[in-house]
């Protein structure tokens, strides 16, 4: 991670079924010790970075979730949740330091 940076876009979505509650956030990650917060809960942090992708881990305590985020296309990713939907969209470019 000490090469690169990431400009990370998240749009976290949950619905209920009676309405939607939608959290769009971007950030510069720079170090694997930065947090996101997200929606019930969540938190996201970048835990590896390269040339074309990036590697996220998502948690709430109970669920672990590990994914490859690859830069040329957005990436939906579905949560555990007592709502009905909980969806997080993520999309990074990633830029050399």
């Amino acid at each position: 991670m000490d090469d690169f940076n990431v400009n990370i876009t998240i749009t976290d979505t949950i619905n209920n079924g009676c309405c939607n509650n939608t959290v769009q956030k971007t950030v510069i990650i720079s170090s694997s010790a930065q947090t996101i917060a997200l929606q019930n809960c969540y938190i996201l942090n970048v835990i590896a970075i390269s040339q074309n992708m990036f590697t996220v881990l998502i948690q709430n305590g109970t669920q672990v979730i590990v994914r490859n985020i690859y830069t040329n296309f957005s990436t939906d990713l579905p949560l555990p949740s007592n709502c009905k939907r909980h969806i997080l969209s993520i999309s990074g470019i990633v830029v050399p330091k």
